[in-house]
């Protein structure tokens, strides 16, 4: 099997993947005999996090962001349900600290 591929989604930061992590990626393809994958999401600051867990709320509502979390992201989940909008920036700061 050829060198599988992988590349990088629009939102996908590239320069945070460590090269000992594509490897780890490679060998996971070349065990599933997978040609390619695609990276859609890499790392986040927690306020980052927040703003975007709170945009998934009301796109997608709170019952299917809540499967996504263990305890503390249902925390989160729980808090900016208090909202109408995205909560002021201070808000995420204080996510950050669950």
């Amino acid at each position: 099997m050829s060198q599988p591929s992988i590349t990088f989604g629009p939102r996908a930061n590239q320069a945070v993947v460590s090269v000992h992590t594509i490897n780890v990626l490679t060998e996971i393809l070349n065990a599933a005999k997978l040609a390619s994958c695609m990276i859609t999401s890499t790392s986040r600051t927690p306020a980052e996090q927040a703003r975007i867990m709170f945009q998934n709320i009301a796109s997608k509502g709170v019952a299917a962001q809540k499967q996504l979390y263990a305890a503390p992201g249902r925390a989160v989940i729980d808090d900016a349900r208090t909202f109408d909008r995205e909560p002021p920036l201070r808000r995420p700061r204080e996510a950050e600290r669950r």
